[in-house]
């Protein structure tokens, strides 16, 4: 679920994930706070990449999906 810049993500059976933020829904001047299975997994900024736009929009070939920063997130420890 996302709200504004936070996403809460509750997993079972996964220990790592890749978010993606797309700058449609996403404010990328603003912090991001990702809190899986009830713990900050990760809190900050996160920086704009061409690459990362690239690299989605060739895998999905669906100009709607465009991606402009994926974080890798670990649900558990």
């Amino acid at each position: 679920m996302r709200t504004g810049n936070v996403v809460e993500a509750t997993t079972r059976g996964v220990s790592d994930l890749t978010l993606l933020l797309s700058p449609d829904a996403f404010n990328f001047a603003q912090p991001v706070k990702v809190v899986a299975n009830g713990r900050v997994a990760f809190e900050g900024t996160v920086e704009k990449s061409v690459a990362t736009l690239l690299k989605w929009a060739a895998r999905d070939n669906d100009r709607t999906m465009l991606f402009g920063a994926e974080l890798r997130i670990r649900t558990r420890d």
